[in-house]
């Protein structure tokens, strides 16, 4: 953690005296150190490779520590984060945010309860980053989104602390307390406790954009525990024992080449030992992965079953009161109703419509009214339109052109 603390810390001398005795003496330079050291402090506590949530005024003092040079002044600045809310003791933390205190009574009993303790063990000394904690609630709701089976999202407290925070924090066990009060404070979050320890099962209930998930029941949490237990201590023999098998088989192949091949054959039969061993544990592994996967399918299952109840219950309630007879009923009013509609609209359209008898007279008329121009216009000529064709009367203006232009002289 220093290292991580000296790669975004600029050492600074000036900075590590102890502030003056008030800050009446010179308000820009007490408010400058001060917010100097707050912002080392929430990088070093916020920082994303090494996240620390909870923290003590002894840590911050070593972690700041350099070349011998420790920051006199952080206790001044611990006293105003502690002031404005920044840093919270560790129990009122925990004890604020749980379901119990929104009752009165409870609440009231809870702070007794903590002056009793303060008394009689001391002054608590680890206190809660709220700026750490919140980023380590957002962290834990964006691991919660990417869990799709119910049995990935059933985890022991220790199992979540080493995946929101990689590596083990010198605080671990704070951290998991930190969790578990957490989850106890959220909707987001339900928490089991049993003889296998205590587990927190991320549900998605009041987080915007997520769709919650169906509870699940304590039973299904113990399996699940104890099924991963048992994979993880599977997997542990496992590897011990192909590491055995490969030291075998080289010490095989040791002896061969020392041409004592009796004992390259005794040892032959412990590699092939390990070998058989190694089937039977990849096969148990094997099992109880599938027990798991078939355990969130069956909790998936019984969910889509409940829907499906859901959905034919609110079906009958919408088809209450109707039956078939009476739908045929409704459809055959329908149909007699469009007809007699169909039969109004032509009534009432008839007048406008056009008749095919009154067309073949107008077509008849249109002809005469034909004939009748063409006769006016050929009579002039002195031509009987009965005996001109049409290359007859073309003829005809021809002739008459030539005539007009004889007389013009052309």
């Amino acid at each position: 953690m220093k290292e991580i603390c000296t790669a975004v810390w600029i050492f600074h001398i000036s900075m590590y005296g102890a502030f003056r005795a008030s800050r009446m003496i010179n308000p820009l330079d007490w408010d400058s150190k001060m917010d100097y050291w707050k912002k080392q402090i929430l990088q070093y506590a916020c920082n994303d490779k090494c996240l620390a949530p909870t923290i003590e005024l002894a840590g911050l003092k070593e972690v700041f520590t350099q070349n011998g040079n420790v920051p006199m002044c952080l206790d001044t600045v611990f006293e105003d984060m502690i002031a404005n809310k920044q840093c919270v003791p560790f129990t009122e933390f925990i004890d604020t945010r749980t379901a119990l205190w929104r009752h009165p009574l409870l609440r009231m009993g809870r702070a007794i309860s903590r002056v009793a303790q303060s008394k009689f063990r001391g002054v608590e000394t680890t206190y809660v980053l709220t700026e750490a904690a919140d980023k380590l609630t957002a962290m834990w709701i964006e691991h919660g989104k990417r869990q799709v089976n119910v049995t990935d999202r059933i985890m022991t407290v220790g199992a979540l602390a080493d995946a929101l925070l990689p590596g083990t924090p010198s605080d671990r066990d704070r951290v998991c307390d930190l969790l578990v009060g957490l989850a106890a404070a959220v909707p987001w979050a339900d928490v089991f406790r049993g003889d296998w320890g205590v587990a927190i099962v991320f549900t998605g209930r009041g987080i915007k954009g997520t769709t919650p998930h169906d509870p699940v029941t304590e039973g299904l949490v113990r399996g699940t525990i104890l099924l991963r237990r048992e994979v993880d201590s599977i997997n542990a023999r496992l590897a011990d024992t192909k590491r055995r098998e490969a030291e075998a088989t080289e010490e095989v192949r040791a002896e061969l080449r020392a041409n004592r091949r009796k004992s390259a054959l005794a040892v032959l039969r412990r590699a092939k030992m390990y070998q058989t061993a190694i089937d039977q544990l990849q096969g148990q592994a094997f099992n109880c992965n599938a027990i798991l996967m078939k355990m969130s399918s069956a909790s998936s299952n019984v969910g889509m079953v409940d829907a499906m109840k859901a959905g034919v219950t609110a079906m009958r309630a919408a088809m209450a009161g109707h039956s078939i007879e009476e739908a045929e009923d409704v459809a055959g009013d329908v149909s007699v109703l469009c007809e007699e509609i169909e039969a109004v609209s032509a009534v009432l359209a008839e007048g406008g419509t056009p008749d095919a008898e009154q067309d073949a007279a107008m077509d008849a008329e249109l002809d005469a009214m034909e004939a009748a121009a063409a006769q006016e216009t050929l009579e002039p000529a002195g031509l009987d339109p009965s005996v001109v064709q049409p290359d007859v009367l073309g003829q005809v203006e021809f002739d008459e052109v030539e005539r007009k232009m004889m007389a013009l002289g052309l």
